[in-house]
C-alpha cells in the first residue's frame, strides 16, 4: 500500500499557492495515452471557489490533451484528455487526502474512476484517446495559460502507473 504521510516524519513538500511547483521532463513513461493510474497524497490550505488549484498532471489545458487532478470549488477532480470526472463535495481544509485517478480504454463503461480515500466517488465513460501533451509532468500546478491554478498546501508523494489499478489496489 501507500503509506499514510501523517504517520511518516516527512509530510511532502510545502506549496504556497502563488509559484511554488516541481517540474518532470517529458519523458517516455509518463507519456500515456489509454491507461493509467494517478494518485496524489494532498492537504489544502485554501480552496478558493469557483477556481482550479491544480495539483499535479501532464496537460496544456483543462479539457485538452493530457491527465491532471485537481480541485475545483474545494472538490476533486480527475481530468483525462477531453473529459473529467469529479465531486461537488468539498475537502475540508488542513486534512490529509489520497486522491486516484484511474483510466482504461480498454473497458466498455466507466473507464475513467476517480477515488478519495480509498472510495469511489465517481465514474464517467471516456471515448477520446489521450493525445499526449508535449509538456513536463507538474506537481503544484499544471501551469494552463490563464487559470490560477497553484496549489496552496501540501504534497506528499505522487504515484503514476502506467495500468489502471483495480479497486482492491
Amino acid at each position: 500500500g501507500f503509506a499514510d504521510p501523517v504517520k511518516r516524519p516527512f509530510n511532502g513538500l510545502q506549496f504556497d499557492g502563488t509559484d511554488d511547483y516541481v517540474s518532470v521532463p517529458n519523458v517516455g513513461p509518463l507519456q500515456l495515452t489509454t491507461k493509467l493510474s494517478l494518485g496524489v497524497w494532498l492537504k489544502g490550505n485554501a480552496f478558493n471557489a469557483l477556481e482550479h488549484s491544480s495539483v499535479c498532471g501532464k496537460t496544456t489545458g483543462l479539457t485538452v490533451n493530457g491527465y491532471a487532478i485537481s480541485i475545483y470549488d474545494s472538490g476533486p477532480r480527475f481530468y483525462v484528455a477531453d473529459n473529467q470526472t469529479g465531486s461537488s463535495s468539498p475537502l475540508s481544509l488542513r486534512t490529509w487526502y489520497f486522491l486516484m485517478g484511474t483510466y482504461d480504454t480498454s473497458l466498455s463503461a466507466n473507464n475513467i474512476k476517480l477515488y478519495s480515500n480509498g472510495q469511489i466517488i465517481k465514474q464517467i465513460n471516456n471515448t477520446t484517446v489521450i493525445t499526449d501533451a508535449n509538456t513536463f509532468f507538474a506537481i503544484g500546478t499544471t501551469l494552463i495559460s490563464g487559470i490560477n491554478g497553484w496549489h496552496n498546501g501540501r504534497i506528499a508523494g505522487t504515484v503514476i502507473f502506467n495500468r489502471a489499478l483495480s479497486t482492491s489496489e
